[in-house]
């Protein structure tokens, strides 16, 4: 209990003042947090004098505190590089995307997977020195190491976000590079931290030896894992909430373009749904979003182009032809479209299997809208593989909000 008690003290210590250095601190978030440890801290001394009353100062100088005081400390570095990982990994999520502190918000899917990592560290090591009643010098380092590598990864995605690397509007495989390496990188920080948690708790159970290469074994196990919820996620959940009611908007989500001018199965399947609504009185106009490779017309021009053969009244139509992800024209809706043409009310029309990401990244954004399928039918072959490639997409979104 007195080991607890000095852990918890030097934690304060350690981690308190990042409250006020940090500019979280300006939030109602942190706000609370600092005025909740705070007033633990007072507890936690009163509890202090009551030990020394009831059991004697002496005890509190015991020859067991001063041998582990070495073990509270790193308990406390452990504790702190936790803490700091994941508060750099939520900073950096929502400064990539231009959103502001107080539109964190903790109890989001993906920031509560972030924060379920981090706590698997910090009681991870509280178990091993329960059990070991020792923090070995190679745990100690491996734990703080791992901690360190993988805020390098952060640092290099701010800087690529900041423009400190040009890369000249070069793609792969049609995909934007500077999005690529920054998914890389966040990928390679999440590695680290997995890492770590299969470290120590291989540790515990393994007699407090390190095992790196079983560890490593441990990944695939995780990611696999992740992927199932994930599919199971897109599988179960019921995305479609059109109300009995007319929308300002509806926004078509772009698809691939086949034959540089001709919408696939899947986008045709959007594109009519949006006109079967636009006819029906249910939407008072269409969104057409979603860029192109090179050599290609956009997705939103192809959608233009087949609406126009069909007769629809071109008036009605909105165009958008800059966005290259979901993503970014969620971005658009919110910082341009919403606000710009006063929008009260937003359907946003996709596939079954893309809604949940879809609706996901509004939550995230905070932007409000509801959503209806497209009606296109899937061969379970191909509903198997797009839902797995959403699930892949949707992991990234959760952890990274890329």
């Amino acid at each position: 209990m007195l080991s607890v008690f000095y852990f918890l003290k030097k934690s304060y210590f350690l981690v308190g003042p990042s409250f006020f250095v940090y500019p979280i601190a300006k939030t109602k978030f942190s706000s609370v947090i600092n005025y909740f440890i705070k007033n633990f801290y007072i507890y936690l001394v009163i509890s202090k004098k009551i030990y020394s009353l009831l059991l004697g100062h002496s005890l509190l100088e015991s020859n067991f505190l001063k041998k582990s005081k070495i073990n509270i400390k790193r308990l406390s570095y452990i504790f702190l590089s936790g803490i700091i990982n994941f508060t750099a990994l939520i900073f950096t999520k929502y400064f990539i995307n231009n959103l502001t502190f107080k539109e964190i918000r903790i109890n989001y899917i993906g920031n509560i997977f972030n924060l379920i990592i981090v706590l698997l560290i910090i009681i991870g090591s509280i178990v091993y020195l329960l059990r070991y009643k020792v923090i070995e010098n190679k745990f100690f380092r491996s734990t703080i190491l791992l901690n360190a590598l993988a805020l390098v990864p952060l640092i290099f995605i701010l800087m690529i976000t900041e423009n400190f690397f040009t890369f000249k509007n070069t793609f792969i495989i049609n995909f934007p590079l500077k999005k690529a390496l920054i998914g890389i990188l966040f990928a390679l920080h999440e590695t680290f931290l997995l890492l770590l948690v299969f470290l120590i708790w291989i540790a515990f159970l393994e007699e407090g030896q390190i095992y790196f290469l079983r560890s490593l074994a441990g990944l695939p196990v995780a990611v696999s894992l992740m992927l199932i919820f994930a599919y199971g996620y897109t599988l179960l959940d019921k995305r479609e909430n059109i109300k009995e009611k007319n929308y300002d908007l509806g926004v078509v989500f772009g698809a691939a373009v086949w034959n540089k001018d001709k919408p696939s199965p899947i986008f045709e399947g959007r594109i009519l749904k949006a006109k079967e609504l636009l006819e029906s009185g249910r939407i008072n106009k269409i969104l057409l979003t979603g860029g192109s490779a090179p050599g290609e017309l956009s997705e939103s021009e192809t959608a233009l182009l087949f609406l126009k053969k069909r007769g629809i009244d071109t008036t009605k139509i909105l165009l958008e032809n800059k966005t290259k992800t979901t993503i970014e024209q969620v971005k658009y809706l919110k910082s341009e479209v919403i606000p710009e043409l006063k929008i009260k009310s937003l359907l946003l029309i996709s596939d079954k299997f893309h809604l949940s990401r879809v609706m996901d990244i509004c939550s995230f954004f905070n932007v409000q809208a509801d959503a209806v399928y497209s009606g296109h039918i899937l061969t379970e072959k191909n509903s198997f593989n797009y839902r797995l490639k959403e699930s892949v997409a949707l992991l990234f979104f959760w952890f990274f909000a890329i």
